[in-house]
């Protein structure tokens, strides 16, 4: 295998499985990421790490898993995959209305719609652990004690947006900032809006971005979670 002007020489690469899309997964140790490749990137990727450092192989090929390691596992992927779209700066967001950009503002209209805490109590007591004790004056119990709804987490205020938006029934594309959700909450997210007409707005890395999800990243399908970095990156580069 051709290992000459290797860059991984600290990093290993291990084959996690292969897809019925014909496409390989992989784990880069150093960047504590999972990408996606098509077999052609695959042979590119496996040849440019050193053979100690990585746990598969290429032989006459075909690629598979070094001696010692089994059999390289199948995994299918689910078809068709709904997409979520996500954006990562303002200039793409021309066409897009309404765009939420602040959760905590916009919380202030959610929390008085008729019946919609009571209808998603349960999403507040699992993200927040906390029970509305009085609707009519927006009083919630947590374990630290009494407070106001307007104390929920930021996270836990962009879900139930969100939720109200779906619950509203709204037409065209409508946008939400989640820079402010935690991954548990983001994965939920994640789960509620793909296929929806509700786009998200991130501008930060995050594991969420993953092969358990198809992605439209700034109106481009997204290859996989490492070009997600990359875009992340450049929006830096560029805003510093």
């Amino acid at each position: 295998m051709g290992t000459n002007n290797q860059p991984h020489h600290l990093e290993s690469l291990v084959l996690q499985y292969k897809t019925d899309k014909n496409r390989y997964v992989f784990n880069l140790s150093a960047k504590k990421k999972s990408v996606s490749r098509g077999y052609t990137d695959a042979v590119s990727l496996i040849e440019s790490y050193p053979v100690r450092n990585r746990n598969c192989r290429i032989v006459r090929g075909r690629i598979s898993l070094k001696a010692g390691h089994g059999q390289l596992p199948f995994q299918p992927v689910p078809d068709p995959v709904k997409p979520v779209k996500l954006y990562t700066k303002p200039r793409y967001l021309s066409e897009i209305s309404p765009c939420i950009f602040s959760n905590d503002e916009e919380f202030h209209v959610t929390k008085y719609a008729k019946g919609f805490l009571e209808r998603h109590r349960d999403t507040i007591y699992s993200v927040d652990k906390a029970i509305v004790v009085n609707y009519d004056r927006l009083k919630i119990e947590t374990p630290y004690g009494i407070a106001s709804i307007d104390d929920l987490s930021t996270g836990c205020k962009t879900l139930l947006n969100i939720l109200y938006l779906m619950d509203s029934g709204i037409k065209g594309e409508a946008l939400v900032n989640v820079d402010e959700a935690g991954n548990n909450v983001l994965r939920r997210i994640l789960d509620l809006v793909a296929g929806s007409n509700i786009s998200l707005y991130i501008t930060h890395d995050t594991d969420c971005i993953d092969n358990r999800y198809s992605f439209i990243l700034n109106g481009k399908e997204l290859q996989d979670e490492m070009e997600f970095t990359d875009v992340i990156w450049e929006d830096d580069t560029e805003d510093g």
